[in-house]
């Protein structure tokens, strides 16, 4: 009997040893800030998936020539909990709203929202990029799938509040952008936030981690989800399963954050192999048949982030409809040459890192 003791409690321990040096092995390499694993499209050319066509690759390369003409500012904001971020505003000569982008998991504005850039730029839409926490130029030692991004997202808002009063904001995210933008539903967007949109965001921190630990790195979610949960959990101060996207939803309806509802698109691809589709479906039950402030857009050949692109008619259609709910123009504007004073090729790039806090750099 005192072998068979020993026996367990021995296996008891690997098991715990397991969980636990796995879970960091998880932490370190899959939610460690790591700059190299960073996709920084605004330096190199666009990431380009096997799946995408020559036509839609253009239309991503196209989105990017047009804010290479442009002048971008930088702007910095300090994170509730001392992070530095930053943000490139491309201001439109004719603008009549912002739209708030959101990239998602170690990837990078220009590289998700490239292939939009010209629509909405052509609507009279101002462009906001953002870099979330622990990616591109914002601080952070690591990536909280939405859960503290989404205090991050809103105190964005309320810059662009407190800087154009008047200008109506679209909050626009995709993949763990999408998550962050739901998550933001929770919490309570500032009242100048007219719309959101969702494209391909999971429900939990948790259920994507718990996937993607199968998918990517072949190991059963049991021991080692909740031993890089632990670790999460004091790395990074935050608890992967403790916000919902459906729940935060839900919220869109409480009268004592939004006095009427916040119109909301949410999109996906059924071919979708990261963020399951079924993802989507789930936080879609927040809605009832009479929620008509909501809407789901499906593409059904669409890869991950992809809907925009594969079905971009039927998509745009989408946002038009989203824009009606809201009360915001989607027609096109004209919009006047842009000609710098000075020669993109004669200016001087500074280094970001030197800056003084809320400094604002005008660059090409």
């Amino acid at each position: 009997m005192e072998i068979l003791y020993w026996v367990l409690g021995g296996a008891a321990g690997l098991l715990l040893l397991f969980s636990l040096v796995g879970g960091y092995l998880l932490y370190h390499f899959a939610i460690r800030r790591s700059d190299r694993g960073t996709n920084d499209a605004w330096n190199n050319d666009l990431w380009r998936s096997e799946n995408l066509t020559d036509e839609e690759y253009a239309r991503m390369q196209a989105g990017k020539e047009l804010l290479q003409k442009r002048l971008a500012e930088y702007v910095t904001i300090t994170s509730r909990d001392g992070k530095k971020l930053w943000a490139r505003y491309y201001e439109n000569p004719a603008a009549r709203a912002v739209v708030l982008m959101v990239h998602g998991y170690r990837s990078s504005s220009i590289q998700d929202f490239s292939a939009a850039v010209i629509p909405f730029w052509e609507m009279g839409y101002s462009l906001f990029m953002i870099d979330q926490r622990s990616m591109g130029r914002s601080e952070g030692k690591a990536l909280c799938f939405g859960i503290k991004e989404r205090y991050d997202v809103i105190d964005w808002a309320n810059y662009l509040k407190n800087r154009f009063p008047e200008m109506p904001v679209v909050a626009d995210g995709v993949s763990m952008g999408a998550a962050t933008v739901m998550y933001a539903c929770g919490v309570g967007w500032p009242d100048n936030v007219k719309a959101v949109i969702a494209d391909c965001g999971y429900t939990t921190a948790g259920a994507i981690c718990r996937k993607c630990m199968k998918q990517w790195y072949h190991v059963p979610a049991f021991p080692v989800y909740y031993g890089a949960k632990l670790w999460v959990r004091i790395l990074a101060g935050i608890n992967l399963d403790a916000v919902s996207a459906r729940e935060c939803l839900e919220k869109l309806k409480d009268p004592s954050l939004y006095p009427k509802p916040l119109p909301i698109l949410l999109a996906h691809g059924r071919e979708d192999k990261f963020v399951p589709y079924s993802m989507s479906e789930e936080n879609m039950k927040a809605f009832g048949e009479n929620d008509t402030f909501a809407e789901f857009f499906t593409s059904e050949t669409a890869e991950h982030g992809l809907a925009f692109l594969r079905d971009y008619p039927g998509y745009m259609e989408a946002v038009f409809r989203l824009f009606d709910k809201a009360g915001l123009p989607h027609d096109r504007v004209e919009i006047p040459e842009f000609v710098p004073e000075t020669p993109p090729e004669e200016l001087t790039r500074p280094e970001m890192p030197g800056m003084p806090d809320n400094d604002v750099l005008m660059i090409y």
